[in-house]
């Protein structure tokens, strides 16, 4: 047991990953026991960190690449071999960071490390030796310590986080105390904006950088890849990545490592198809942007209906109809009856909106009978932006899964001229973008969970219809059913 221990202790970090029993502290690397060798240049860098020499390092790569693995085998195995070291460990927020803290322990403790009984919590743990282990968020102050080695690990939960400057902020605060306070410095997270912790050093020849893309896009490469190889193929080959490129913004940052400053052009070149599918069954959305308040005309209000059909192929990507869209520069009292006019046009299907705090007035407005009429709209959190919330839909209209009728009549001009335009910076108009994001994340769920979100039957949302070209353009037979808070399950006929 005792050589085993010791062997372990003496392993190279890449080994180390492999040779520890599947699942310990709950910490799993891909397909054990397989290597991950991709990882070379980090077990470098956390190698001259722990060596007590002075060290400032940013490491990035592609997401769900054994990183974080590494990195908590690295510090328990830097424990074990010296348990006077003094480590931090930060993360995003103080409980991610305690949990790891804790997985850390267990393998330190499996590789015979002796810890210290009055202290050994999960935010902070001591050896017998006068070493430590300290974890927290992005929040804490790290004041007070003295630091062999800092490893800032993930400091952004999310994009909401990386796009957020006082988030942003924080992070940077963090890094300067822990770079007054430590030997060693090592920041290591996917790649989300151009001016997260890694990029804003990108220039600084004090810091050392190395990126590892998914898929190698130049040479030379750190690895010594080809154009084309992919990071760990023996886990994730080069076809495992099909389906993030669809999301081109993700893929160029977490993927790639290159994130893409905002104000270029998010959607490309329009798909147009003459009609629906006679052959398929149809899904509705109705996504709706408003924008004015109860007596005030101000920008533009609009309504998207869009169309899901799903794939002839089994397990193929749905394609994804724009059937009509209502944009208008009217009173609360107009828009209103004109979306139910569209309602009516596409009874049982679901009106729904992204809304911030403000802009839940309207739709209890809307949905109350004092405007003459009654509009039933769900409404979600428009937690992210409309840059963040075109996103999905900008994938699939980029892969052409996104389709114009050309014979929609005025608004497909405007749709057009719309998309073209739209970068997410202080566009003059994207209620048209905004409006069809919230019908395509709709479209993208099952009927089961749009249903339950909705409040309403899985039926009412699953309900097949035949194809239409967009109102005006054909002759079409309307049921008679009630528009209250009925979801009437109907076929259209041409």
């Amino acid at each position: 047991m005792e050589s085993r221990r010791r062997r372990r202790i003496d392993l190279p970090i890449i080994d180390l990953c492999a040779d520890l029993p599947r699942g310990i502290g709950g910490i799993i690397v891909d397909r054990d026991p397989l290597p991950p060798r991709h990882l070379a240049p980090l077990a470098d860098m956390l190698e001259r960190a722990f060596s007590g020499k002075p060290l400032r390092a940013c490491f990035s790569a592609a997401v769900q690449h054994a990183k974080t693995s590494a990195i908590q085998f690295a510090i328990a195995q830097a424990i074990a071999r010296d348990p006077r070291i003094r480590v931090c460990y930060a993360s995003y927020v103080a409980a991610q960071a305690v949990d790891r803290s804790k997985q850390i322990r267990e393998v330190a403790t499996a590789l015979g490390v002796e810890l210290k009984d009055d202290v050994n919590s999960g935010a902070l743990w001591r050896t017998t030796s006068g070493g430590f282990l300290l974890a927290g968020g992005t929040d804490a102050g790290f004041v007070g310590k003295t630091i062999d080695c800092a490893i800032v690990d993930d400091p952004y939960k999310s994009r909401a986080e990386a796009e957020s400057q006082a988030h942003r902020d924080r992070v940077e605060a963090m890094i300067r105390v822990l770079c007054d306070r430590s030997t060693a410095v090592l920041i290591t997270h996917a790649r989300w904006h151009p001016d997260d912790a890694i990029g804003v050093r990108a220039n600084d020849r004090a810091w050392e950088h190395v990126n590892l893309a998914a898929i190698c896009e130049e040479e030379p490469d750190p690895l010594g890849r080809k154009i084309g190889d992919a990071l760990w193929p023996q886990v994730k080959p080069p076809a495992f990545f099909d389906e993030a490129k669809r999301d081109a913004y993700d893929w160029a940052s977490l993927y790639q490592g290159r994130p893409r400053p905002r104000g270029g052009a998010v959607f490309g070149t329009a798909s147009f198809c003459d009609a629906l599918p006679l052959d398929r069954p149809v899904r509705y959305a109705i996504g709706v942007d408003l924008a004015y308040t109860r007596s005030v005309s101000a920008d533009y209000s609009a309504a998207v209906v869009l169309g899901r059909v799903e794939s002839t192929i089994k397990g193929g990507d749905p394609d994804y109809y724009v059937l009509d869209v209502l944009r208008v520069q009217e009173r609360a009292p107009v828009v209103a009856r004109l979306l139910c006019g569209l309602r009516q046009d596409y009874p049982g299907t679901p009106l729904v909106m992204y809304a911030s705090g403000t802009e839940r007035g309207t739709i209890d407005m809307m949905g109350a009978a004092d405007l003459g009429v009654r509009v039933p709209i769900t409404a979600w959190s428009a937690s992210r932006d409309k840059f963040l919330r075109a996103q999905p839909l900008a994938a699939a209209w980029n892969a052409g899964r996104v389709h114009l009728l050309r014979r929609g009549g005025s608004w497909v001009d405007s749709a057009v001229l719309e998309f073209g335009r739209f970068t997410g910076v202080d566009d003059r108009h994207d209620d048209i973008v905004d409006a069809m994001a919230a019908a395509y994340d709709a479209l993208k769920r099952s009927p089961i969970d749009l249903a339950a979100l909705l409040g309403a039957a899985p039926a009412a949302v699953a309900a097949p219809m035949a194809a239409y070209v967009g109102r005006g353009d054909a002759r079409f037979e309307t049921p008679s059913v009630g528009f209250g808070d009925e979801t009437p399950v109907v076929s259209r006929t041409w």
